[in-house]
């Protein structure tokens, strides 16, 4: 039972690491680790590549929605604070 990850634990792992402001267009290991961070948190409609694109920006905006901060469809410093935390 101590051994057991949540979904919270996967969310904050996956969000571990520089919080790099990513938006529609960016690419690279900041947008993979956002894009995995937002599946572990329940967003699994989009394939993470490793590409920002329109769905990716449809999943950082839904999340953002849900966990009540500002709506951008940008990783801002407070949605990785937030993935960081395991906020689902």
């Amino acid at each position: 039972q101590g051994d057991t990850f949540t979904a919270a634990h996967w969310t904050a792992l996956f969000a571990t690491g520089p919080r790099t402001v990513v938006k529609r267009g960016s690419s690279g290991d900041a947008v993979h680790r956002l894009q995995r961070a937002l599946k572990a948190a329940g967003n699994e409609r989009f394939k993470a590549n490793g590409l920002f694109n329109a769905a990716t920006e449809r999943a950082v905006r839904a999340y953002q929605r849900q966990v009540g901060i500002p709506v951008s469809g940008s990783a801002t410093p407070q949605t990785w604070n937030r993935l960081r935390r395991g906020h689902r």
